[in-house]
C-alpha cells in the first residue's frame, strides 16, 4: 500500500509539473491570452463532451456485441462502466499501465472467474486490432489519392505518411500477438524475456508473471481461431469499432468548430483527423498519466499551422476540457458509485453464464 501512495504521489507531482510547464509555455507564447479564454464557452465544452460520450457508447456497444455471446450475463452498462474504470486507469497512469488491470478487477468483481475476464478482454482487443488495420488502411489509400498535406514549419508532409505509420504499428502488432500466441518456442524466449527484465530478483514474481502470460497468449490463440471460424458474428463490432476512432479522433475538428462558429468542411476534417492520429503517436509514448501537459504541447506545435493564433488556445483548452478533464472527474465518480453498488451486493460466480 505504502508503495501504491507513493506511486500515485509521484504521479501527481510529475502531471503538476508538467501541465504547469505548458501553461506557462503557451502564455509566454501569446496562446493562452484574453481572447482565446474568452472563446471558451459552456455551449462549446458541452458539445465535445457530448461527442465524446458518444464515442463511448460505440465503444461500449462494441465491446457489448463483442462480449455477450461469451458471458451470458453481461449487460450493456456492465460494457460501459468497464470502459469508465479503463478510461479512468488510462488517464492517471503513465503509459497507460493501469488500463487493463483496472478492467480485469472490474469483471472480477462482478463474479467472473480470471479466465472468463481475459477471455471477454482478449476478443475485445482482437476486434479493436483488427478495425484499426482496416480503418488505417482505407484512409492512407484516400489520403494519398486525394494527396493529402500539410505544411509544419515550412515543410510539407503528406499526411498519408502519418496514417502508414498506424497502419504499419497495428500489423506489427497483430502479427507479433500471433507469433506468441501460434508458436509454443517463441512464445517461451518472449515471456521468458520480459519476465527477467522486469523482475531480475524475484523469482517469485517472475513465474507468476510468466503463468499469467501463458495463460493469456493460450486465450487469445482459442479465441482468434473461434472468432476466424464464426468471422460473421464479428463484422458489426468491427464497423462500430471504425466508428468509434472516426468519433474520437475528430475532437479537435469538433472544438475549432465549435469554437469557431465555422461552417463543416470535409477537407479540414480529414486535415484535423489525420493530425489527430499523429498527435496520438506522440503523446501515447509520453510516460505522463493521461499525458498531461505533454497533450496540450503536442497540440499546439502540430495544428498552430491550421489554426490561426486567436482561435488555438481556445478550441486546444475546449477540446482538453471536454474530451479529458470533464471525463476524468465523471469517471472518478462513476468509479466510486460503481464500488459502493458493488459491494453493497452478494457475490456470486457467474460460471454458469459462461458461453
Amino acid at each position: 500500500m505504502k508503495t501504491d501512495a507513493k506511486k500515485i504521489i509521484i504521479n501527481i507531482v510529475v502531471m503538476v509539473i508538467i501541465t504547469g510547464f505548458s501553461v506557462w509555455f503557451f502564455i509566454k507564447n501569446g496562446v493562452f491570452d484574453e481572447e482565446n479564454l474568452s472563446k471558451i464557452t459552456f455551449k462549446a465544452v458541452a458539445t465535445v463532451t457530448l461527442v465524446y460520450l458518444l464515442s463511448m457508447f460505440l465503444w461500449s456497444a462494441c465491446n457489448y456485441i463483442t462480449i455477450k455471446p461469451t458471458l451470458r450475463s453481461f449487460t450493456y452498462f456492465r460494457s460501459f462502466n468497464d470502459l469508465v474504470y479503463g478510461k479512468l486507469a488510462s488517464s492517471v497512469t503513465p503509459l497507460k499501465s493501469g488500463h487493463f488491470p483496472l478492467r480485469t478487477m472490474l469483471y472480477l468483481e462482478y463474479g467472473y472467474s480470471f479466465y472468463q475476464s481475459l477471455t471477454a478482454l482478449s476478443k475485445c482487443q482482437i476486434v479493436a486490432s483488427l478495425a484499426s488495420i482496416l480503418n488505417y488502411a482505407v484512409v492512407f489509400i484516400f489520403s494519398a489519392v486525394r494527396g493529402v498535406s500539410v505544411t509544419l514549419n515550412g515543410q510539407t508532409i503528406g499526411l498519408n505518411l502519418v496514417v502508414f505509420i498506424g497502419l504499419v504499428f497495428h500489423f506489427f502488432t497483430i502479427t507479433l500477438v500471433c507469433l506468441i500466441a501460434f508458436v509454443k518456442p517463441f512464445q517461451s524466449f518472449f515471456i521468458c524475456t520480459v519476465s527477467k527484465i522486469k523482475f531480475r530478483r524475484d523469482e517469485e514474481k517472475r513465474k507468476e508473471y510468466q503463468n499469467k502470460e501463458k495463460l493469456k497468449y493460450e486465450i487469445y490463440r482459442e479465441q482468434i481461431t473461434k472468432m476466424l471460424k464464426n468471422f460473421y458474428l464479428y463484422i458489426i463490432p468491427v464497423v462500430i469499432y471504425i466508428a468509434f476512432m472516426f468519433c474520437t479522433s475528430s475532437l479537435p475538428y469538433v472544438a475549432f468548430l465549435a469554437v469557431g462558429g465555422s461552417a463543416f468542411d470535409f477537407g479540414d476534417f480529414i486535415k484535423f483527423y489525420l493530425l489527430t492520429i499523429g498527435a496520438a503517436y506522440v503523446t501515447n509514448v509520453i510516460p505522463v498519466p493521461g499525458a498531461a501537459g505533454s497533450s496540450e504541447v503536442v497540440f499546439g506545435l502540430l495544428f498552430a499551422e491550421v489554426i490561426s493564433k486567436n482561435l488555438l488556445g481556445g478550441v486546444m483548452l475546449v477540446w482538453r476540457l471536454g474530451s479529458f478533464y470533464f471525463p476524468v472527474i465523471f469517471a472518478i465518480l462513476q468509479f466510486y458509485i460503481s464500488q459502493a453498488l458493488i459491494a453493497a451486493r452478494p457475490k456470486k460466480q457467474n460460471e454458469e453464464n459462461y458461453g
